[in-house]
């Protein structure tokens, strides 16, 4: 593997390892929501949401970083132009948000710049690959 391909892959990797870790951190909160026998109807339907949410964008960010890092060999299609925008807009989401503390405004703009890249590169960067591969 090349190293700038490895290189490249680390926005989408770093989305990665955030959504499935909040997935795993919602899915503990489920878990202590049941030990302690919380109403169903206010506590596990949004949860439950959020999870699937934060997995799917996880997978996703996770498969384009192999990608990216020329460890999976299947050409981009439209799921993953229509994630890069879902990305984009994620990052356009987190921009304006002013959590307080500098912790938190940090882990923000990191993110939001990790969205705006992921976007850069799954939107331009695999699609010159796919035209490569085409001609």
């Amino acid at each position: 593997m090349e190293p700038s391909r490895a290189l490249l892959s680390s926005p989408p990797l770093a989305l990665a390892t955030f959504a499935l870790s909040s997935a795993a951190l919602l899915a503990w909160r489920l878990l202590v929501g049941v030990a302690r026998g919380a109403d169903p109807e206010t506590v596990f339907a949004p949860l439950l949401f959020w999870i699937a949410v934060a997995t799917a964008f996880g997978a996703f960010w996770f498969v384009n970083a192999l990608r990216l890092a020329g460890l999976l060999a299947s050409p981009p299609n439209r799921l993953t132009s229509g994630g890069a925008f879902a990305t984009a807009a994620a990052g356009a989401i987190l921009a304006p948000v002013d959590p307080g503390g500098l912790a938190a405004e940090v882990l923000v703009v990191g993110l939001s710049a990790a969205c705006f890249a992921t976007f850069f590169l799954l939107h331009v960067v695999l699609r010159r690959a796919r035209l490569e591969s085409i001609s």
